[in-house]
């Protein structure tokens, strides 16, 4: 049972330690020397092909369920591929080793973890506690750095368009991501046990870390906006799951991408009128989304272009607005959904879609916190783009976990 799991790290979970670590290299590491990013990059492919070797995770048990979201996982990765190599193969290589090694990382790695031969959800996932520990492990490192270092442990133009301060998780921007795989494991594996409490406690060092954590160093309320929202809906959840646990009930997948598609679209059309002033009024930032408004209005021209298949992944610059110049350097959709549209084309974006619409749903409190991570990977994604590897993480371990484990009630009721 998690509530009882071991804190006794063998040879196998140290292993897992690392190749989790090498999969979701801390970004401040990732900052100062390109050779040694590149050393990381490429012998976390190595290491973790090896663990498959050595551990030689048992055979899935196959269900028409699972059948059928593999095939749609690989349909996308090859549709993804084909496109790059098509419409930019000079960022072809580039793409392999950096998205789709990435993805393929993530699922070894959780072959390795999650124990295929039970039947309970909680046994399966026992294994992957070692995410806890080293989740906690980045917490405390980044609190202490944002603490220690004020105005950032260095400050760096990698991973944005502007000089930003950096602390042990990167920049404001980079935080948001990073803090929300931390809340989501720390709160996976305390939501069951009489040590809740430490979920809170998690959950509120993250927001805090959020708040905090400006493009010039300790700037409150100037740290990314849906970082901060993704951790207070962490922590609304959270409570809910606990005060709630046998009323506590989860939506159907497709309704909840739904929303998330409705949002989007509202978000991208201007016609959320809620959010600018709670932008403006909060948050401290502009009616543009600090200029977002801009390159998105320039890529949805692009898209416009190539709907179908999309243009790959070529490094391309927008137009430029003589209130954010920053714009005409950018390489960044600053938008999940734009991002795979403008890459991939429609034709991606469904097949990204059907990865999620068709994951099962159960009631039960680590498939709670597991369904919020993936809220709050889109909610991140309004505003930022998000790596393939922690966009299909969650799906691959809610499949991994609850593929198999549907309840008779939902099959009679036929409520996929």
């Amino acid at each position: 049972m998690l509530n009882n799991f071991d804190v006794v790290f063998n040879r196998k979970k140290i292993s897992l330690f690392i190749g989790w670590f090498l999969s979701f290299t801390p970004p401040l590491l990732l900052r100062f020397s390109a050779l040694f990013t590149s050393v990381i990059r490429y012998s976390s492919v190595f290491y973790i092909a090896l663990l498959f070797v050595i551990y030689k995770p048992p055979k899935i048990q196959m269900t028409n369920r699972k059948r059928h979201f593999i095939a749609t996982v690989l349909f996308f990765l090859i549709w993804s591929c084909v496109v790059v190599f098509y419409q930019s193969k000079k960022s072809f290589m580039s793409f392999i080793k950096s998205d789709i090694m990435s993805v393929i990382e993530v699922y070894i790695l959780l072959r390795c973890s999650i124990n295929a031969k039970s039947e309970e959800p909680e046994e399966k996932l026992k294994d992957l506690n070692v995410l806890y520990y080293l989740m906690w492990t980045y917490l405390v490192l980044n609190f202490f750095s944002i603490i220690l270092f004020p105005n950032g442990v260095i400050k760096s133009l990698i991973g944005s368009s502007v000089d930003r301060a950096n602390w042990f998780l990167g920049s404001k921007n980079n935080q948001s991501i990073y803090l929300l795989l931390i809340v989501s494991f720390i709160c996976l594996y305390n939501i069951k046990t009489r040590k809740k409490r430490y979920g809170l406690i998690g959950i509120l060092m993250a927001l805090f870390c959020a708040v905090v954590t400006g493009s010039n160093g300790f700037q409150i309320l100037e740290g990314s906006s849906v970082g901060i929202i993704v951790m207070l809906f962490f922590l609304m959840v959270y409570i809910l799951s606990i005060l709630f646990e046998k009323k506590f009930v989860n939506i159907r997948f497709i309704y909840i991408y739904s929303g998330v598609c409705i949002i989007n679209y509202s978000l991208l059309s201007n016609s959320i009128f809620s959010a600018v002033s709670l932008v403006t009024k909060v948050f401290n930032k502009s009616v543009t989304f600090s200029g977002r408004t801009y390159v998105w209005d320039s890529v949805k021209s692009y898209i416009s272009q190539k709907p179908w298949i999309g243009y790959g992944e070529p490094q391309f610059n927008y137009l430029s607005s003589s209130m954010f110049s920053w714009a005409s350097e950018s390489s960044y959709t600053y938008n999940l959904f734009l991002k795979v549209l403008f890459s991939f084309g429609i034709i991606g974006f469904v097949l990204m879609s059907l990865i999620f619409i068709q994951l099962p749903r159960k009631k039960d409190q680590h498939y709670t916190i597991l369904a919020a991570s993936i809220i709050g990977v889109f909610i991140i994604g309004l505003m930022y783009e998000v790596k393939l590897n922690f966009l299909l993480l969650f799906p691959f371990i809610i499949m991994m976990v609850y593929g198999d484990n549907i309840p008779k009630i939902y099959k009679k009721q036929r409520r996929y």
